[in-house]
């Protein structure tokens, strides 16, 4: 559990970076690796010279900065103190405290002119030397910014009951404000549900300790992610907190592809946070939404009681279709996926875009049919789920006028051996069926490449190989030297991009992480391109027939 935000009650938000020396050392390594050259190697020196780089001299090697922001007074700028370590004789104190004298000049910005203060050990800054009053229990500071981990740089927002009291007046003012100049009324029901979208979305919030983002940097990867901590005790603590993770035996049976995922979290505790959900919402919602809501609710009820824990899938596209593709465990069976399925489909999914309509967002016009038992695959009947979609100047579609129509999806779905399968093609569907029913992993399958953690609720990666492909098909340029560079990248082995969500304790993490030496090639084949075309303007249009040197061997 963290600190609590009411341990320094004025905090609104706060960011935490590494010790100086530490993150510019990562920095620079990382940009050597991407834009290696002598540039590199000139601008940190005359950006950061004055402050110490690279050295950093008199700054904590231990203790990295942490930038708090408190509430103020309606109407006031935001109050900022930063709280660090460093000596009084410190070239960063020096250039962070001196004031520009050149108002143009470009590097004007890195002398800020702030304010600074030492006190119990600790360095402060801030713009104003007013903004020190702020900090009254620096003891209670030190500890939240401790509290700070699991990212290199973590910025912080603390909500609670009483923030998000205030961010829901504001934004409910700012909405009906917004209507009344867009020549709307106070009692239109458009601004009402507009309204009561943002208390419900609010009795969420109110649980919410903190939210955060975060980067990590290291020789490896780029990680950016999203945290949340919710208030011990309410019903968004006990949700991320389940249990997650372990073995998911059904991602044998489907290929890896583009974009692949696994998830295994206890459905149990999902149920439980559905209830809670809908609970709110009837308080909140008008008699005709409580109405769908109780018809919504018997079948999300039913559904999610009898799922599995797992589920898996992937995203491809052949022949400019994508090729969605799912398996997910359950103790369902066809009469009721098939069933829920149209209501969802034929009358819950109008009638929300019926309702979004009417509160002035723009709806592409769907027309969408559940056709039951269109083929058969291991004595298990295969389902359809169609949907034509016209523009949203359209409106209502005439089903009989299929020139109104600018595209049609279709979803197949089936329940074979108590999983519920879908793909959008055919014979994919029926291809796993098969396998799954034969015991018969596949070649390069998903659980080969994603297994789950204890606590990973979610698993992903993206094959960048294979988005590579996707874009040098549409890729025509003139230059032979830049198209010989796409096919050597296309012909590498690109490491994928990964993400993850991770929960516990109240706590939910999700990570999204790009490997170093993918971004390394990527931005090599970028230069080469931008190489070719400089050489073609100087060369008044002509092709540079040269090839791209060979990478070296690994």
């Amino acid at each position: 559990m963290g600190a609590r935000a009411d341990e320094s009650p004025k905090v609104l938000a706060a960011i935490k970076f590494p010790p100086v020396k530490a993150l510019s050392n990562e920095l620079m390594g990382l940009t050597r690796q991407v834009m290696p050259g002598q540039q590199t190697e000139m601008w940190p020196m005359m950006l950061l010279g004055a402050y110490g780089y690279p050295n950093f001299a008199g700054v904590s090697e231990t203790q990295g900065p942490t930038m708090f922001f408190f509430h103020a007074a309606k109407g006031d700028p935001t109050p900022y103190v930063i709280l660090t370590k460093m000596s009084e004789k410190a070239a960063m104190r020096k250039a962070l405290t001196m004031k520009s004298k050149g108002g143009n000049s470009m590097f004007g910005f890195l002398s800020p002119g702030l304010v600074a203060v030492d006190r119990d050990g600790w360095t402060l800054f801030s713009n104003d030397a007013a903004s020190f009053e702020y900090v009254q229990d620096l003891d209670a500071l030190a500890h939240l910014s401790d509290e700070m981990k699991g990212f290199d740089i973590n910025a912080r927002v603390f909500v609670g009951p009483e923030m998000m009291s205030k961010w829901v007046q504001n934004i409910k003012e700012t909405i009906a404000d917004d209507h009344v100049l867009n020549g709307g009324s106070v009692k239109d029901p458009a601004l009402l549900h507009k309204q009561l979208f943002v208390e419900f979305l609010a009795t969420i919030g109110e649980n919410i300790e903190w939210a955060g983002i975060g980067l990590n940097i290291t020789p490896d990867e780029v990680a950016m992610g999203f945290s949340v901590q919710a208030i011990e005790g309410a019903p968004e603590y006990s949700l991320l907190s389940a249990k997650a993770g372990g073995p998911t035996p059904i991602a044998n049976y489907v290929a890896r592809s583009m974009v692949s995922y696994v998830s295994n979290v206890d459905h149990h505790e999902i149920l439980k946070y559905y209830e809670v959900l809908e609970s709110r919402a009837m308080e909140v919602v008008t008699e005709e939404g409580r109405k769908w809501l109780t018809k919504a609710g018997e079948v999300n009820r039913t559904l999610i009681s009898k799922m599995g824990d797992s589920h898996v899938g992937s995203i491809a596209f052949s022949d400019e279709n994508v090729v969605a593709t799912s398996a997910m465990s359950s103790e369902l069976d066809n009469a009721v996926v098939v069933e829920s399925m149209r209501f969802y489909y034929e009358e819950l999914m109008p009638y929300l875009l019926q309702q979004c309509k009417a509160m002035g967002y723009p709806q592409e016009a769907m027309e969408m049919v559940i056709k039951a038992d269109v083929a058969e695959v291991q004595n298990s009947p295969v389902n359809e789920i169609q949907s034509k979609i016209g523009s949203p100047l359209v409106g209502q579609l005439d089903p009989t006028n299929e020139e109104e129509y600018i595209r049609t999806e279709q979803t197949f779905f089936s329940v074979v051996m108590g999983n519920v399968l879908s793909s959008t093609k055919l014979d994919v569907l029926e291809t796993l069926a098969n396998n799954l029913t034969e015991e018969k992993p596949v070649a390069d399958n998903i659980a080969s490449r994603i297994q789950l953690a204890n606590g990973q609720a979610i698993g992903s990666e993206i094959d960048v190989g294979s988005a590579v492909e996707i874009f040098a098909q549409g890729f025509d340029h003139e230059s032979e030297f830049a198209r010989q560079a796409l096919k050597q990248l296309m012909a590498s082995d690109l490491a994928p991009i990964t993400s993850s969500l991770r929960l516990g304790d109240g706590q939910g993490v999700y990570e999204f992480a790009v490997p170093v030496s993918t971004i390394v090639q990527l931005s090599e084949v970028s230069r080469q391109i931008k190489q070719s075309e400089m050489e073609m303007k100087t060369m008044g249009g002509e092709r540079p027939q040269a090839s791209p040197k060979p990478e070296p061997a690994k």
